[in-house]
């Protein structure tokens, strides 16, 4: 499981970008580009604005995972990554923040502008999402009366815990998620 941490400066297209593997920072990097950046393990195989993003775009790279001290958390990261080859495009504005999902692995975030009680939302492929708004920022400015920071996180995971997910997926889905029977096996009928 890794995690991102995004801050954005009063420069809007300023961007700083925390990695965290397991909890634990891995590094960082500082973003000015005003087209946004593409966040992702590799850089992109062919200048292909369809699958990868327009080339104006900075690429960012996941620090590597030899940094993870744990092995089996090294092994669960390294078939993560495979799915994150298309990466995540990041770009911060007048209007926001702004986040496209474009690998297959699963992406959720959370921030000021979360929807969820939980606080937890699910990025869905190709969807672009305002993340955080100049709302947000200027409540925030009247809050602490002084220009201040915030940020929003990115999680790229299997899954979430299990009741996180459900609480995901019952707002999404707009429907209880249905309780399990206590036992599947029990004399049930075979219709053929």
């Amino acid at each position: 499981m890794s995690a991102l941490s995004v801050l954005v400066c009063s420069a809007f297209a300023q961007m700083m970008i925390c990695f965290y593997y397991g909890g634990k920072p891995v590094g960082h990097t500082l973003t000015t580009h005003s087209d946004g950046c593409r966040i992702s393990p590799c850089q992109p195989p062919v200048s292909n604005a369809l699958l990868f993003g327009s080339d104006s775009l900075q690429t960012i790279r996941f620090p590597p995972v030899e940094l993870i001290e744990n092995e089996r958390q090294r092994h669960v990261t390294r078939k993560l990554f495979g799915h994150l080859e298309r990466g995540v495009l990041l770009r911060a504005n007048r209007e926001g923040i702004f986040i496209k999902r474009l690998c297959q692995s699963r992406v959720f975030w959370s921030g000021p502008d979360s929807q969820y009680s939980s606080g937890v939302c699910k990025l869905e492929r190709d969807a672009v999402v305002k993340i955080t708004s100049v709302k947000c920022q200027q409540l925030l400015d009247a809050v602490t009366a002084h220009r201040a920071q915030y940020s929003s996180n990115l999680e790229v995971s299997d899954e979430l815990p299990g009741d996180q997910m459900a609480r995901i997926y019952q707002d999404i889905c707009n429907y209880s998620v249905p309780q399990r029977p206590p036992c599947y096996r029990d004399n049930l009928p075979i219709i053929a």
